[in-house]
């Protein structure tokens, strides 16, 4: 990752806000991913518009211990 995770949940309402306006500005839509069965928090995907190339892109994040299993 680029970043470090957060320290604690106060951190993470800054990202959470701007994940909520640019989705009321139709410029990124965030996921949460979760396993079926027990709905476990896995990872994140994101769609997001790149503004200077007219186009959209797609990324997502696996949680490391659930990387390599097929999810993604």
């Amino acid at each position: 990752m680029l970043w470090e995770p957060p320290n604690n949940e106060e951190e993470l309402i800054p990202a959470h806000e701007s994940n909520v306006k640019a989705w009321q500005e139709d410029r990124a839509y965030c996921f949460t991913i979760e396993t079926i069965d027990t709905s476990e928090f896995i990872g994140r995907a994101s769609i997001r518009k790149q503004k200077e190339l007219k186009e959209w892109d797609l990324g997502f994040w696996i949680h490391p211990e659930r990387q390599n299993n097929g999810y993604m």
